[in-house]
């Protein structure tokens, strides 16, 4: 009886210690693998490209912060979103509850311009940057997402967290857009063109 005491015992305690055990996570991105998430290569030229990206970009809803059609280098930020904090717990209890909820309050700012965030609030927005570089008769774009927490505090301070994005579903949105304002771009004839 007590050996089967003993070893019912020892069953349960490693049942329960199984539930304690997180599930396998997915290795780790190598730099070739994020590459190829955010990369994307057109049959046009990189000036084309570069433009329709501007313009696809406009359309998603960024604000484009930084355009060089030189360099082939632009940056643009989502509009941000005020999310309510939780009052009473810290700054990682916050992002949590922002993630978790993703409710957002829209208090614009009247007068345009830099937007007060008030104590206890969590914003939220995306930065991206991208490249165009010509490689033969090819175009190679790569684009680079982030998403920004940043917390104010009541003494006007802000703490952020930085995460980078590598959802293949978010580029591949960004890459179909940019796909359709090429065909638009490329594809349709101008009114100069019309008339001659």
């Amino acid at each position: 009886m007590r050996i089967f005491v003993i070893c019912l015992v020892g069953l349960s305690v490693s049942s329960c210690a199984g539930f304690g055990v997180p599930p396998p996570q997915a290795p780790p991105l190598t730099p070739v693998d994020i590459e190829q998430i955010q990369s994307r290569s057109f049959a046009s030229s990189a000036e084309s490209v570069f433009k329709a990206t501007l313009g696809a970009l406009q359309g998603l809803g960024y604000i484009v912060g930084n355009a060089n059609m030189e360099a082939g280098f632009l940056s643009a930020t989502t509009p941000r979103e005020v999310i309510d904090a939780p009052r009473g717990n810290g700054f990682i209890e916050a992002l949590l509850a922002a993630a978790l909820i993703g409710a957002t309050l829209d208090e614009p700012h009247p007068y345009g311009g830099r937007h007060h965030v008030p104590a206890d609030k969590v914003t939220r927005h995306v930065r991206l940057s991208a490249n165009v570089r010509q490689r033969g008769t090819k175009s190679v774009l790569r684009v680079s997402l982030v998403e920004v927490l940043d917390r104010a505090s009541g003494r006007g301070q802000t703490s952020g967290v930085d995460t980078p994005i590598y959802d293949r579903d978010v580029y591949e949105k960004i890459f179909q857009r940019i796909e359709d304002e090429l065909f638009v771009f490329e594809g349709l004839p101008t009114q100069t063109q019309e008339g001659n």
